[in-house]
């Protein structure tokens, strides 16, 4: 890797323009000195974008550790006559229990992971929060459901 680095270098030096720093500038030979060009628009400058407080992330990133936590224990617990409706968490029940449970902290750890760089975005720094809520709210809504119907026997 460093020996391709060390051969693109002298291209990369060839590339750079050089720029005077003289107050006249030589008028282009191929631009007619005669005809106006359209004033550039104006660009507005970028607000910049306060990231989210860390307080409220690690809040936030915590309900949804918490919130998946009790969804996976009462699922996991009601194996093997337990019937999981969901398609995205039927593969997860085939696993052994630690296997459950360390793909399901993956998950809710690629959330997080999302809301934090959605929390820095310039575009999604409003609805960063989203991901986290919908998180929660799916788990709990889980474990609701499953406490509610237990598996037959």
């Amino acid at each position: 890797m460093l020996k391709s680095l060390v051969a693109t270098l002298p291209a990369a030096r060839a590339q750079i323009v050089t720029v005077s720093l003289v107050q006249e500038t030589m008028g282009d030979s191929k631009i007619p000195s005669g005809i106006a060009l359209p004033p550039l628009p104006h660009s507005e400058l970028r607000r910049a974008v306060k990231p989210a407080l860390p307080k409220s992330l690690f809040v936030w990133s915590a309900g949804v550790y918490t919130a998946a936590g009790p969804d996976m224990q009462q699922s996991e617990s009601m194996l093997p006559h337990f019937q999981e409706k969901d398609p995205v968490g039927r593969p997860f029940l085939r696993l052994p229990a630690p296997a459950y449970y360390a793909s399901a902290a993956m998950f809710a750890t690629g959330i997080n992971f999302l809301g934090r760089k959605m929390a820095r975005s310039e575009r999604c720094y409003k609805i960063w929060r989203l991901r986290q809520v919908t998180s929660m709210t799916g788990n709990l809504a889980g474990y609701g459901y499953t406490r509610a119907h237990p598996a037959p026997h």
